[in-house]
């Protein structure tokens, strides 16, 4: 979740954090020379700034080749990143793509009410399925989930945006062994409960998925007691 905002923390005078991570991330995938995929919530609100939108669009448009999904925070018709850099993304909401081999599936964030039929129309020979969705698996003690990873079908793996931490998780099923499931988490400190370490996925052709370290601002946490 980039969340790419003026500055979650400006008022405290902590700027850019979000866009820093995202030239990180976009400068990893240039010096790899591979496309990226972005996992919904790459911008904080559905009607973003100005400045926000033109550094969005100055960093898609010198690559690398972005696929996305949308999630909640930015879901727009048509979407932002479609506006902005529509030579330089993909929007893959419900449709499936091949990278390297792999065929993958993308779904935006959708409304708990219509997420079960979604899923179920996930073809049988996806082998990654990119998700956005509030889960069960992460969120079920603290909020009320929207759905559950057990009810992905037939993929291998799923990536999946909303969740704020790095997680690496398998989900038993009633089909299909159990689920593969990656949450990259955010790539900054949006809520100062948050974990202070931050990560990209770098996922290869085997379906091996390898978490790497973005290098944010350093947190200092202080607890005082009487």
């Amino acid at each position: 979740d980039l969340h790419l905002d003026d500055g979650n923390w400006a008022d405290s005078g902590i700027a850019n954090d979000s866009r820093w991570s995202f030239q990180y991330v976009c400068q990893v995938a240039r010096q790899l020379q591979t496309q990226q995929i972005l996992l919904g919530d790459v911008l904080d609100v559905r009607r973003p700034s100005s400045s926000t939108l033109d550094f969005l669009q100055d960093e898609l448009l010198i690559g690398p080749l972005t696929y996305y999904i949308e999630g909640q925070h930015e879901r727009a018709d048509p979407p932002w990143l479609s506006v902005v850099a529509s030579t330089g993304s993909r929007n893959v909401d419900g449709k499936v793509f091949k990278l390297h081999g792999l065929r993958i599936a993308g779904i935006s964030w959708t409304p708990a009410d219509r997420l079960a039929e979604r899923l179920a129309a996930i073809p049988a020979d996806v082998d990654v399925v990119l998700l956005h969705q509030v889960w069960e698996q992460f969120m079920g003690s603290l909020t009320s989930p929207e759905g559950s990873l057990a009810d992905v079908p037939h993929a291998k793996l799923a990536l999946t945006g909303d969740y704020h931490k790095y997680a690496a998780i398998k989900v038993p099923r009633l089909k299909g062994g159990p689920l593969r499931v990656y949450s990259p988490g955010a790539t900054h400190l949006r809520k100062i409960n948050e974990p202070s370490k931050h990560y990209l996925l770098l996922l290869q052709a085997d379906l091996s998925v390898t978490p790497m370290l973005i290098p944010t601002r350093r947190v200092i946490r202080l607890v005082f007691e009487q």
